[in-house]
């Protein structure tokens, strides 16, 4: 929603449901749900050609998902090289100790 429709401010499923007058009959139930995200993406198919969507949603489909606390620039700052890597919670205990040939790509499994 954010990145095809940058001129709203919300983009929560409440606010696609109230935009687009979509119906549904129960809210917060997982296929519900599920169904105004496809009709979002039916509409949107209707508004944009291929080209506009592929675009817009590229970029969004080929960024990995990171945890919350987790910021993309740290992932990049990591060595695509061998080593050891530590996982610390945010105490500061220690969580995990790995190794691997390629520190990024084995952190990024996690």
């Amino acid at each position: 929603s954010r990145a095809l429709y940058p001129q709203f401010k919300r983009h929560g499923i409440d606010q696609i449901i109230k935009r687009f007058d979509f119906s549904i009959e129960n809210r917060h139930r997982a296929m519900d749900d599920a169904d105004i995200i496809w009709k979002l993406f039916v509409k949107s198919t209707q508004l944009y050609s291929d080209e506009e969507l592929a675009s817009a949603l590229g970029p969004i489909l080929k960024t990995p998902s990171l945890p919350p606390k987790i910021k993309q620039a740290q992932v990049k700052a990591l060595p695509q090289a061998a080593g050891v890597y530590y996982f610390y919670d945010e105490n500061g205990t220690l969580l995990y100790v790995g190794k691997s040939v390629n520190i990024r790509a084995r952190v990024m499994s996690h």
